[in-house]
């Protein structure tokens, strides 16, 4: 959620990390945590679905213009 809220939607970290307190009400969060949020998913991304997407598209059938 912290990944969608900075990336997908460009909200400050700050912004982020009040806005996910609000929603969990959960005790006041470290601002450090929802700042790397989003290099965790980018390893992720970057470690598992970009070599499984590469493997698909090798595979898959072209498709005829127009």
């Amino acid at each position: 959620m912290c990944a969608y809220l900075t990336c997908a939607h460009y909200l400050p970290i700050g912004r982020a990390n009040t806005l996910m307190q609000n929603v969990e009400r959960a005790a006041p969060g470290a601002t450090g945590f929802t700042a790397r949020a989003r290099r965790r998913a980018a390893r992720k991304l970057i470690g598992t679905f970009l070599p499984h997407l590469q493997k698909l598209l090798t595979t898959a059938p072209v498709l005829p213009r127009g």
